[in-house]
């Protein structure tokens, strides 16, 4: 059940970072290629927005299903898990869901608009990055006080109030979760655009090398802000733990060496790039799946 946790999980995130990130990077490759007349760039922009609204109901989807796997979990560390969730589902319904529906209405307008030739030059665009910030502000923000809650045994009655958000954003810990989970969610749609926009100097491979770098320098200070005995689960307590952490580290720094490749090395032939692309995707997945683990496997 553990695995299948850890797996479902990665996914869900995967997708997530895609549907929030996604559509900024689609929105200013959509602007700037209607400025150039880049036609393929435009059509490889329509495709990421797509990509994003189907990754958003994909990733509601693995969200339910991850709350009903923790509830099957009676009776050990999963099961308050569900419980949190439900509150925080319940409690904050209108806002949290009103979030999302905002960025999924935002994002089908773009998409209906584009199909019918419409509002390319500036209208889509602002819809597409209106529906990514939009949940790349909220989503991080709500589950990153959330798991701060949860890591020092607090609980939400009222759900998420101002008050509670106001006095957390003051917080270091909270920030340092936030400037990871962006990383995250910028190297999710720079891989996203890595196969839809190919062949050229690709800025999918840059966002993942900046993604990446955001994790790598907010990485420490995250684990330095947790409380001592989580920090020591990280750092020897938990052998586990310190091996799943240590091996999404590892799979994330040897990403990006094909992704750097992918970025500047502008005289590869096509196969070395397929290559590349596969390589760099498979260690982000790995990265990704280390790292959660390396979460879910403390006890």
């Amino acid at each position: 059940m553990l695995l299948l946790n850890i797996a479902i999980l990665t996914l869900h995130l995967l997708l997530a970072g895609i549907s929030a990130a996604g559509p900024i990077v689609a929105g200013f490759a959509l602007w700037q290629a209607t400025r150039r007349a880049d036609q393929a760039q435009q059509h490889a922009a329509n495709r990421l927005a797509r990509a994003s609204l189907h990754s958003l109901f994909a990733a509601i989807g693995l969200g339910f299903v991850l709350w009903y796997l923790y509830r099957l979990q009676t009776g050990t560390e999963f099961a308050p898990r569900s419980e949190r969730l439900s509150r925080l589902w319940i409690i904050d319904a209108w806002t949290f869901w009103g979030e999302l529906a905002f960025s999924a209405i935002a994002l089908t307008v773009a998409i209906v608009l584009t199909r019918r030739g419409r509002g390319q030059r500036w209208l889509v665009p602002v819809l597409l990055i209106l529906a990514g910030t939009n949940l790349l502000y909220h989503l991080p923000l709500r589950f990153s006080i959330f798991n701060l809650m949860q890591s020092r045994g607090l609980e939400m009655p009222d759900g998420l109030t101002r008050a509670i958000k106001y006095q957390l954003l003051a917080e270091p810990q909270l920030w340092s979760r936030l400037i990871h989970h962006w990383g995250a969610m910028f190297v999710a749609a720079g891989l996203a655009w890595l196969w839809i926009r190919r062949g050229t100097k690709n800025t999918g491979a840059i966002l993942i090398m900046m993604g990446v770098a955001a994790q790598f320098i907010s990485g420490p200070w995250l684990l330095f802000t947790l409380p001592v005995e989580r920090q020591d689960q990280y750092l020897g307590d938990s052998l586990m733990t310190m091996a799943c952490l240590g091996t999404g580290i590892a799979a994330a720094f040897l990403a990006m060496l094909p992704a750097f490749g992918l970025a500047f090395d502008t005289t590869a032939i096509d196969v070395v790039q397929k290559r590349r692309r596969w390589l760099a995707t498979g260690l982000l997945v790995i990265a990704w799946g280390g790292m959660i683990a390396g979460q879910l496997v403390q006890r």
